[in-house]
């Protein structure tokens, strides 16, 4: 299991990009959060297995029709607590 930390660039807020997020994470059986950040990114925090991981992140630089991803960084982190689903939370 992975715990990763994962920033979302470009036109994605306001086009649906989190809906999409939210509806492939949970497909994917993966836990977590989605939300907007101030300075335009959408930030994902994730916990899922290596591959799992890795074709969650192709899904995520497809976007939804009306988005538009520049980039994705990713972050790993030292897996702690285990996230049991996937949630929209506040932006900040």
């Amino acid at each position: 299991m992975i715990q990763a930390r994962i920033f979302v660039s470009g036109y994605v807020q306001g086009v649906g990009y989190r809906a999409h997020v939210i509806h492939q994470a949970r497909q994917m059986n993966i836990c977590g959060w989605a939300r907007n950040l101030s300075d335009g990114r959408v930030e994902i925090f994730t916990q899922a297995d290596e591959s799992t991981l890795d074709a969650f992140i192709s899904t995520l630089w497809k976007g939804t029709m009306l988005s538009e991803v520049k980039d994705i960084v990713i972050e790993h982190e030292k897996l702690e607590e285990h996230l049991v689903s996937f949630e929209k939370v506040d932006s900040v």
